[in-house]
């Protein structure tokens, strides 16, 4: 293959896949009257006297109400448009939105826990009860550093984001749902330059685990369906100038559960390229398949070309079967295909070169494509041609009933369609999306203003489902079509991994040690370590000596003693006693 100039467009691309983080806020100078006047006022709403960690701000033009476009609380018109700061004051490794009027006469608090409560140095909030719905979609929202979970009925509710150990708080995160929308895989830089990949349990409010890259390494960006089907694994790619390596990690542990390197023989023979060699290549996993028990997981090979038609791509068989290489060629080539996982299907775009090629000024998107198609293992259909647009982003709908892309045309507009698979008719979106979703009853999208949409095979006009009245939100994940929720109640911590537990004492117990998101393991005193169903309660089981468990909860003071709710490697959970004054029964485990 030969080597070419990388692109601009490409770079593009290459940043977004490898979850290569976003812009920091504008290095402007923040008026000392603003700064002020936010820090008060997120310090009267905690009912803090002490001053922020530290904060960031940007500057938002425009606005037209009082509430300067908080989502959270109403306001009035005013006659015109007003310079506004928005700032994050971070205390305890969590940050709090507010709004300032560049004047200072006006403040806003736009942040979620303003709303539903603070959270506390001691982890979680309660739990909220999740319903049943037919799909769920999670939306980002950059401004007010929080999830916003959405079902048929509109807006269920919105829970901040986790923040990772040592996070550096200027970068957004890369994010993404396991299939299920049990666990939130995050990636994110660390105040010491390097990565780290976190994974957190929804449904108990902590993460399971957090791994950080080595010197010099990045993590891509976690693929919708790099998880299998049961969301018990994720497959994730790790990149540097001298190599790369790909790792299956257990969710409800976070544990590493099987690494693939390039320095593998059969990596070499599957590309068959000699010049694919790092860091001309990165890893990035795009389907965790099973086939007839066999776990797959197909990956494919970021390559810095122009305008590549397909990627280098491999299969890597988990364990390896006799008798069959354990790294082998892929047909899963397109770029960055949209699955259908049931039946191993690909919504792609490609060159077809009996349809002329559009030629927008500057050039169009990196991937000079002017046809959709399904692509399978090892067939492709195809599902319709432009000779008038150039075309990119394609999503499936109503699992596989509809398909949604961009498209550029000869004037250098963009815009975005979709059709139906076997009808000739081009359908115009009534807004252009900024991102699309798979979902059981159509293609979810959301669009620059904030509104979200269900547009469905059978309807020319699309359902609003949801509305933010602002730029900033953007669609990170939908139930998978094929994979049944997971969630039964969503506890949302608005502490850090690792945050700690400042303010607490217990008569009688030693200081605490541990915090909520971290490992412990039972102590060598000798004798194994009580589980109780709650603080004091009644007697679970015995904990062998050395046994590691995650610690979701806590601490809660009873009887002299700190206890900690854990979650054993089982999955089962319950309380145990930290230690006593002459000796700690449970210790942070590295």
């Amino acid at each position: 293959m030969k080597k070419q100039r990388v692109t601009v467009g490409l770079v593009l691309v290459l940043i977004l896949a490898l979850g290569a983080v976003v812009l920091p806020a504008y290095a402007q100078t923040l008026p000392d009257n603003v700064r002020e006047k936010g820090i008060a006022a997120v310090q009267q709403a905690l009912n803090r006297t002490d001053r922020p960690t530290n904060w960031e701000f940007v500057i938002e033009y425009n606005i037209h109400n009082t509430n300067l476009d908080c989502p959270l609380v109403t306001g009035t018109n005013v006659d015109q448009s007003i310079l506004v700061y928005a700032l994050t004051l971070y205390y305890d490794g969590y940050g709090y939105g507010v709004r300032v009027s560049s004047d200072a006469s006006l403040v806003q608090l736009c942040d979620p826990a303003f709303i539903t409560g603070a959270p506390s140095d001691s982890g979680a909030t309660n739990p909220v009860p999740v319903p049943a719905a037919s799909w769920w979609a999670v939306l980002v929202d950059d401004a007010t550093r929080s999830l916003h979970w959405v079902n048929p009925g509109g807006l269920f509710t919105t829970t901040p984001w986790p923040v990772l150990p040592n996070q550096n708080m200027t970068w957004t995160p890369a994010m993404m749902l396991s299939r299920d929308g049990h666990y939130l895989v995050m990636v994110a830089n660390r105040t010491d330059g390097l990565m780290s990949v976190g994974f957190y349990d929804l449904q108990v409010g902590a993460f399971t685990q957090v791994h950080t890259a080595q010197q010099g390494e990045t993590i891509s960006r976690v693929q919708r369906y790099a998880f299998d089907a049961a969301s018990q694994r994720v497959a994730v790619g790790f990149q540097s100038q001298t190599g790369w390596r790909v790792i299956i990690f257990d969710l409800a542990s976070g544990a590493a559960l099987a690494q693939l390197t390039n320095t593998h023989p059969d990596v070499a023979a599957a590309l068959n390229d000699p010049t694919l060699v790092p860091p001309l290549v990165s890893p990035v996993p795009v389907f965790f398949a099973n086939h007839g028990g066999q776990d797959v997981v197909y990956l494919q090979m970021l390559i810095p070309v122009d305008a590549p038609t397909q990627l280098p791509a491999i299969q890597w068989r988990v364990p390896p079967v006799t008798q069959l290489p354990e790294v082998a060629a892929s047909t899963l080539t397109y770029p960055f295909p949209d699955m259908l996982p049931a039946t191993v299907q690909s919504a792609i775009t490609y060159h077809d070169p009996n349809v002329p090629l559009a030629t927008p000024p500057g050039g169009g998107p990196v991937l000079m494509h002017n046809a959709v198609g399904s692509a399978g293992l090892f067939d492709l259909q195809p599902l319709y041609s432009d000779g008038a647009r150039l075309l990119y982003g394609p999503h499936w709908g109503a699992n596989g009933q509809m398909v949604g892309f961009w498209g550029i045309d000869s004037t250098g507009s963009a815009n975005g369609y979709w059709i139906v698979p076997g009808s000739p008719t081009l359908n115009q979106f009534v807004t252009s999306p900024q991102t699309m979703m798979n979902i059981n009853e159509g293609l979810l999208w959301q669009d620059q203003n904030g509104n979200v949409y269900l547009q469905r095979p059978t309807n020319i006009q699309p359902q609003v489902i949801y509305t933010v009245p602002r730029s900033g939100l953007w669609m990170l994940w939908a139930l998978s079509p094929d994979s049944p929720f997971a969630l039964t109640n969503l506890l949302a911590s608005g502490g850090s991994a690792g945050s700690t537990t400042s303010g607490y004492s217990c008569a009688g117990a030693p200081p605490t040690r541990l915090v909520v998101g971290s490992l412990a393991r039972v102590a060598n005193t000798g004798t194994p370590l009580r589980l109780r169903d709650v603080p004091g309660g009644a007697w679970l089981q015995d904990l062998p000596v050395g046994t590691v468990v995650t610690v979701i909860g806590g601490p809660q003071c009873s009887a002299n003693y700190s206890w900690w709710n854990l979650r054993l490697p089982d999955g089962s959970t319950g309380w145990s006693a930290e230690g006593d004054l002459t000796e700690y029964f449970l210790e942070l485990a590295s």
